[in-house]
């Protein structure tokens, strides 16, 4: 069994010989055993983060555990969690023909378009990415899905948090566009199965890490996948939090398989892709 996880000195001195203390209990809060291990960076300057890992022999009575830091045969060492990010609520836009729905900001992360049309006509939706126009969507007469984009400084993302970002839209018909960005801390349990239509994204769903023979640690899950339809289908993950991305399938035509989910850690969100009506179901277990 292994505890893992980071911690960060926000002092204003350099810390030596930090280690982490992994203790467990019952459901019940009594004590099972403990185990510790040094961090990696010594010392632990002002500012910096740095990874710990505790390895524990399994014991079927452990239901939880909690972690304190202290230096090497010395006194604990004050800690605290920081408050979670919490979740904003969705931006609403809407409107009729060309326009914009915006300015608004991004954080890193995944960001949810969710995007309604009721014309005939072409519909485009697309935002200013780091150095060019990025579609979120380009379909002709009426639409309703979600789709996702990641936003970051990092080669995964497509969109940048240090920008006021606004969608351009160019349409014949009124629309209404929805934003959402997602914290980890409501992300969803698994296992989860998911059934719809068209575009949408699932999420977030918590990932549970695992560690390799090499002692690297990370996310990993199984996904069945089906589709009903004759016509593309893609689905992709992006993580919440430290940006990380990448496809589970793209086809085209009916498709029933099982993908494995690697390089998710903690959180991500799934977005399925598909043309309007063609029925999929997304099932995710650990």
């Amino acid at each position: 069994m292994i505890a893992e996880g980071e911690v960060k000195n926000v002092g204003t001195t350099s810390i030596n010989n930090v280690e982490a203390v992994v203790s467990y209990y019952t459901e019940s809060d009594t004590f099972v055993t403990s185990d510790s291990a040094l961090i990696e960076y010594d010392p632990l300057l002002p500012g910096q983060t740095s990874p710990f890992k505790v390895l524990t022999r399994d014991n079927p009575a452990i239901s939880k555990g909690r972690v304190t830091f202290k230096q090497l045969f010395g006194a604990t060492i004050p800690t605290f969690r920081p408050t979670p990010t919490p979740t904003p609520p969705p931006l609403n836009f809407e409107g009729s023909g060309k326009g914009w729905a915006g300015p608004f900001d991004l954080r890193d992360g995944p960001v949810v378009f969710e995007l309604e049309y009721n014309g005939s006509g072409r519909f485009t939706a697309s935002i200013r990415g780091h150095t060019w126009w990025v579609d979120i969507v380009d379909v002709v007469g009426p639409y309703k899905g979600r789709r996702a984009l990641a936003v970051g400084e990092s080669y995964y993302a497509e969109l940048s948090s240090i920008i006021s970002n606004q969608v351009a839209i160019d349409a014949s018909g009124g629309w209404k566009v929805k934003v959402y960005q997602y914290s980890a801390d409501v992300a969803r349990a698994l296992p989860l199965r998911v059934e719809g239509t068209g575009d949408d994204v699932i999420g977030p769903v918590a990932i549970p890490t695992v560690t390799n023979s090499s002692g690297f640690a990370h996310g990993k899950a199984t996904v069945h996948l089906t589709h009903e339809g004759a016509g593309p289908f893609t689905v992709s993950y992006i993580s919440v939090g430290k940006i990380s991305r990448g496809d589970l399938v793209n086809v085209t035509g009916v498709f029933d398989k099982e993908k494995v989910l690697e390089g998710c850690p903690a959180a991500c969100i799934i977005a399925i892709q598909a043309e309007q009506g063609a029925k999929w179901t997304v099932d995710i277990r650990p």
